[in-house]
């Protein structure tokens, strides 16, 4: 239970879904479950009745269907502390297929209406969440930063629950510390969580914390360390009969084997674990085995396997640090094939995954397997002539002096013009790449030429339709009965007038505005036209007399809309609307 649950609720809900469960209350179906919610629970503890339910799913029937149960508990209860929950359990979902853009949106609509209702420890999970999103999309500093905020905010929190949140941030830290590279700090996060577990015994998060452990001292190079990490898992694993999560610790262990140079024991640690990996769809954790077989068949000598897998693990793994390192990893297999244009296109892919393209460490590296190629053809060539003239030694023996002089002459010549030839060929290789930069370059500019196009085609179109309405207003001015004064404001009166109006916007703007109601479902139709009036640029004065309000009116219209569409202050409602 939260920490805004209170003792009324904590009692209330002790032993309440075994009671709901044996009485027979219609659990056959998601519809049934929540509609027991509705009649049976008071309205301010719906959220924690839901997720009651949603964490015990597997006693339930039809557990397997969750994004059914996600929406019916939506519909039938419409409250936002039980939405904030859902969205938070969509944003996961979301993270773990690799969908980071959808994730940070559930997540931060999660935490935004936790936010709102007071719901702090509601939210900081979603905000923890959140950075895990980030950390798997490559945003390291932004995730380390959230996480230190959550931690913060833990920190002087000394209830139980709290304590399995301050855990798991210490935990996250260490994680987040370790995919970015930064060990020195993911060594003190993993050291700091281990301490703060021996106060407590909590044998599955000991086991977790552990086998971080592990994966950390594998980062450093150091295989002995994290061999006694994994056996001490391994042990406690035993010991306390721990299956959760057993995947993990089968991985850890090939993989510790396999930096070792054990390979008869890693390989089928690393296939058990990812045949259990391959069941849940976990795509981050099946990408790291997959690298991990691929390393492991590397070392047995298997280059083609080795290929296969990591081409596999490139293909599945959303993280964007792991990406990085396997494309190393391939070309420095394409680089002792002596295949140098794929070990050049895979470590340019690595340079931009980790976001130093072209560095100078990377042109360095670029740099050394060029000159290492052309030394290796030099050197095919010196012994390929040498292995001739020990041929020629043997049927020459009896040949005159002037004649060897001129074979030394000849094998001079030879030299000379393999030189040239080796001259030319980097010169034609470094041409291929120019040019290769240059296509680049050239698609690139076209990519910005056409965005720049579709952006000055949207400003004519918004004209256009701001004109037309301006026209369509001066005229019914004009039209006025001059006997008659107009008392009232300018205003669009009729629904007939509305509906000349939007047709005309949705010619120009084709879905709009079912776009705009699929993005924001709780938007109303007087928010509607605000939106639409804002987005063919009419000021506050313009839309006041069009709608016959005043001004001030107006002025509220735009911060209710503000809210509704979640906007920073530091982002103006025109520039949002102008890009929606």
């Amino acid at each position: 239970m939260a920490d805004d649950a209170g003792a009324d609720a904590s009692s209330y809900f002790a032993g309440w879904f075994d009671a709901e469960v044996q009485a027979g209350l219609h659990y056959s179906t998601p519809g049934n479950c929540f509609r027991q919610v509705r009649q049976t629970v008071p309205r301010k503890w719906w959220r924690y009745a839901t997720e009651s339910l949603y964490y015990r799913l597997p006693e339930v029937p039809d557990s397997g269907e969750t994004e059914r149960w996600l929406d019916t508990a939506a519909v039938i209860l419409p409250d936002d502390n039980v939405r904030s929950f859902l969205q938070m359990i969509r944003g996961n979902r979301f993270v773990t297929s690799g969908n980071f853009n959808e994730a940070l949106s559930c997540l931060q609509e999660s935490y935004t209406l936790a936010t709102e209702q007071q719901q702090l420890f509601r939210a900081n999970d979603a905000k923890r969440y959140m950075a895990r999103c980030l950390m798997l999309r490559g945003d390291y500093p932004q995730a380390i930063s959230l996480l230190l905020e959550v931690f913060e905010f833990f920190s002087d929190k000394s209830d139980a629950l709290h304590q399995v949140r301050k855990y798991e941030t210490r935990f996250e830290l260490a994680r987040a510390c370790l995919v970015s590279g930064d060990l020195n700090k993911a060594l003190y996060w993993g050291k700091q969580t281990l301490d703060y577990l021996g106060q407590f015994n909590n044998t599955g998060q000991t086991v977790r914390a552990v086998e971080q452990m592990t994966q950390i001292y594998l980062s450093m190079g150091k295989p002995d360390s994290a061999l006694i990490y994994v056996s001490e898992a391994e042990t406690i694993r035993q010991q306390q009969h721990i299956i959760a999560d057993s995947s993990n610790g089968h991985y850890l262990y090939g993989k510790t084997m396999t930096e070792l140079g054990r390979y008869d024991e890693a390989l089928p640690r690393l296939k058990l674990a990812l045949a259990s990996n391959l069941e849940i769809k976990n795509r981050q954790k099946v990408g790291d085995i997959l690298s991990s077989l691929a390393d492991c068949y590397k070392g047995m000598g298997k280059p083609d396997l080795a290929l296969e897998y990591y081409r596999q693990a490139l293909e599945t793994t959303p993280d964007t640090s792991a990406m990085s390192s396997i494309h190393y990893k391939l070309s420095n297999i394409f680089q002792q094939k002596n295949k140098l244009p794929e070990a050049l296109h895979h470590i340019q892919a690595g340079a931009r995954y980790s976001r130093i393209f072209f560095s100078a460490e990377k042109d360095r590296t670029i740099g050394r397997l060029e000159s290492q190629a052309a030394l290796e053809r030099e050197a095919s060539q010196v012994k390929f002539l040498t292995a001739r003239q020990k041929s020629h030694q043997f049927k020459i023996a009896a040949l005159s002096i002037v004649f060897l002089l001129g074979i030394l002459t000849l094998g001079l010549l030879l030299d000379r013009q393999r030189r040239k030839r080796i001259i030319l060929e980097q010169e034609k290789e470094l041409l291929e790449a120019h040019q290769l930069i240059q296509q680049q370059e050239l698609r690139i500019a076209n990519a910005s030429l056409a965005q720049k196009t579709e952006e000055v085609a949207s400003l004519q179109n918004l004209l256009e339709l701001k004109n037309q309405l301006i026209s369509s207003l001066e005229l019914q001015i004009n039209t006025s009965p001059s006997q008659e004064p107009v008392v009232q404001p300018l205003r669009m009166l009729t629904e007939h007038d509305w509906h000349d109006f939007r047709e005309n916007f949705e010619k120009q703007f084709p879905n709009f505005i079912v776009r705009l109601k699929n993005s924001f479902p709780g938007i109303t139709t007087s928010e509607t036209r605000l939106f639409i009036f804002i987005k063919i640029g009419l000021e506050s004065s313009q839309i006041a007399n069009i709608s016959g309000i005043s001004q001030e009116s107006v002025y509220r219209n735009r911060s209710r809309l503000r809210q509704k569409l979640g906007l920073d202050q530091s982002v103006s409602l025109e520039t949002f609307i102008g890009g929606f």
